[in-house]
């Protein structure tokens, strides 16, 4: 398990490593209109990637995660997913991209055409077998690889504003490639036991899962399409901007949850719940030791992270940026509680229950809040639907998510070392010692850390304590 989070999380470092890259340069070569068109389409087709994957990716990693010691069914549960994520895509091609393609304005239309080809590649990528099947060094060593190469095409073929559908084909193309490995590598290993059969049962577990998954990734997607209606493409860029910026940061947290989901199906399919709280607990107290720094770095490194990655055009996005910093930890505690515990466990209608009404509040509150605060009403909503959220889930699952069972003392310690070092920094910024608070951030980071050895955590002061013991 150690081994297969390690490559999770290099897999989430070049994800990160990518975007800082790339990002920085391409926010210098297209314009803020245009930055906005791709990440208006980038945002609308990976939602309907949702639609046409059907829940395929979630199902998959939790079903044949509880039979990882049973070969053949994992092959044949691995065969009839694969089938119905290929009949799932080409129904969400006719019913959804086509009237997408169609209704998109004329000087969209090509962007939107190329953009098709994620529906394609997604329903053959097939990277939930992988990571059901615990062999996160296989993703991280592809993604590595097409990684560079998108990269490298990027840099020598972007070369200005006119380059958007250049930059968009390279994307595109770079995931369908990427697919197209996956998918022969699987066929490969279940060509002897390859049956072209559409098992209809799996429906009844999809949906709910595909219900599921469409809720929780409202935020950030669907009310960024419902914003696009009243705000310029202008506007809509500086928020995606600095959306993108949160996603990198926020993407390490997230991860763990969906990373452990074939390990926590296990356990909760053999009974064994007693490691199941232990590692409920341990991961909570990894995302609260990340999560407090993260938050620290997003907010006092907000102005430089707009000028690095987006150069000075991108200065008006630092405000935005810093309004992002608590959906850091919320969300992040949203996605365990998910993904790491209610779905195993089948607390499926909780879930949804939880996520309408929550997403209901959203889309008032933006509506109510777009004429006064315009782009702000995306962040302020989604903070205050994601608390609102939490506070449900804890209150329909009570008997589940009981708070001692789920946090450990840890996470106080954590509390007060960030609060310590928020005001450290606060005081050093308003110093101006330099221009990006490079002083503060990396005080204040410090302080944080020797303040977290100092209170004795399981995590920080146990990795210290060895290494001064092998010294």
């Amino acid at each position: 398990m150690k081994k297969n989070l390690f490559y999770s999380f290099c897999n989430i470092l070049i994800n990160t490593l990518y975007p800082l890259a790339v990002f920085p340069y391409i926010s210098r070569v297209l314009s803020v209109s245009s930055i906005g068109t791709y990440n208006y389409y980038n945002i609308l087709f990976s939602y309907i990637v949702i639609f046409a994957s059907f829940g395929v990716s979630l199902y998959a990693s939790k079903e044949i995660g509880k039979y990882q010691k049973d070969i053949s069914r994992k092959i044949q549960l691995a065969n009839e997913l694969l089938i119905i994520s290929i009949f799932n895509a080409f129904l969400a091609l006719i019913f959804i991209v086509l009237p997408v393609v169609y209704f998109a304005p004329a000087t969209d239309k090509l962007i939107a055409i190329i953009f098709c080809i994620m529906i394609v590649a997604n329903s053959i990528s097939v990277e939930w077998y992988y990571v059901a099947t615990e062999n996160q060094k296989f993703i991280f060593y592809r993604n590595l690889i097409f990684k560079s190469i998108s990269m490298f095409l990027i840099f020598y073929l972007i070369k200005d504003n006119n380059d958007l559908l250049i930059y968009v084909l390279i994307v595109v193309l770079s995931l369908l490639i990427n697919a197209i490995v996956n998918f022969l590598k699987l066929v490969a290993e279940i060509k002897n036991s390859f049956r072209l059969y559409l098992n209809f049962n799996h429906y009844k577990g999809l949906i709910v899962i595909f219900l599921v998954e469409i809720t929780f990734r409202y935020y950030g997607m669907g009310d960024v399409a419902i914003l696009e209606k009243f705000v310029t493409r202008e506007e809509l860029g500086f928020l995606t901007f600095s959306l993108s910026i949160f996603n990198i940061i926020s993407s390490f947290l997230k991860i763990i949850a969906t990373t452990l989901l074939p390990r926590v199906s296990l356990m909760i399919h053999t009974n064994n719940l007693h490691d199941f709280h232990v590692l409920i607990k341990k991961t909570f107290s990894l995302i609260f030791l990340i999560s407090f720094p993260a938050i620290l770095f997003l907010f006092f490194g907000s102005d430089a992270l707009a000028i690095l990655f987006g150069g000075t055009k991108f200065v008006a996005s630092s405000n935005m940026i810093k309004a992002f910093c608590p959906l850091v930890l919320t969300s992040s505690i949203i996605n365990t509680f998910i993904f790491q515990i209610l779905y195993p466990m089948g607390k499926t209608r909780s879930i949804i229950t939880s996520f309408i009404f929550s997403i209901l509040i959203n889309i008032v509150l933006n509506l109510l809040l777009i004429p006064k605060i315009f782009s702000y009403s995306l962040i302020f909503s989604s903070i205050l639907s994601n608390v609102l959220l939490i506070v449900i889930l804890l209150f329909i699952e009570k008997e589940i998510l009981i708070i001692n069972k789920l946090f450990s003392k840890d996470i106080s310690k954590y509390f007060v070392a960030f609060i310590a070092s928020f005001i450290l920094m606060i005081v050093l910024s308003k110093l101006k010692i330099d221009t990006y608070n490079i002083t503060a951030i990396s005080s204040g980071l410090l302080l944080y850390i020797l303040i977290t050895i100092i209170f004795k955590d399981s995590i920080l002061y146990k990795i210290t304590t060895n290494i001064l013991q092998r010294r």
